[in-house]
């Protein structure tokens, strides 16, 4: 039944209006607003941009320069963008390179764990100022099999073959390059499924 729903949403775009609302509560409590990104903003990096509809398609200053990394090139094409195959174990860029780096519902897929410490040290190092959002630990509907409580389950009960990274808000801390992070939990669809978001205390 949740996986038919979730379907259902997909098929009529909803995942876009979704993402657009998500983007809206993080700028809130941020106090920055990422739809509108202006003076001390040229530079930014989105970590996992696949298609664009999570951050990049919804930037509407074109005089920013934005680089997304995939691991496979989606075909998005964008004023002032430039898209890099690669992942982000090794990102190409001077420390502290980029203005602000995005990245959403990547890092729970990130595996083993010394890759995952890798790329959130590389975050850490080409950025000024970032912002990560990861599915929280306490989510009712699991949003990548859309089954319930699905992450708490033991591994012989999990249904699905997908490996997936459910941490404590302070385990995520705990990553060396989450150091000096704050982390904030908000609700992705109110009262069902909530997304546990660290970002840089810069950003405040």
């Amino acid at each position: 039944m949740i996986k038919s729903i979730k379907k259902v949403l997909l098929f009529f775009g909803l995942n876009k209006i979704f993402a657009l609302r998500r983007l809206k509560v993080v700028s809130k409590i941020t106090n920055t607003n990422i739809l509108k990104l202006s003076t001390g903003f040229e530079k930014i990096l989105e970590v996992g941009c696949g298609n664009g509809n999570d951050f990049i398609r919804h930037i509407s200053n074109n005089n920013i320069k934005i680089i997304g990394l995939d691991i496979r090139d989606t075909g998005l094409k964008k004023e002032n963008f430039e898209m890099i195959v690669t992942d982000a174990e090794t990102i190409s860029f001077p420390d502290k390179y980029f203005d602000l780096t995005f990245s959403c519902g990547v890092l729970e897929h990130i595996q083993p764990v010394e890759k995952l410490s890798r790329m959130i040290k590389e975050i850490r190092r080409v950025s000024k100022r970032y912002i990560v959002i990861v599915p929280s630990i306490s989510t009712l509907i699991e949003p990548h099999t859309g089954s319930i409580m699905w992450q708490l389950r033991s591994k012989r009960k999990k249904e699905s073959n997908l490996q997936l990274n459910y941490y404590s808000d302070d385990a995520w801390l705990q990553f060396e390059g989450f150091k000096n992070a704050q982390s904030k939990r908000f609700f992705h669809i109110p009262f069902i499924l909530t997304n546990n978001h660290n970002l840089l205390s810069l950003l405040f």
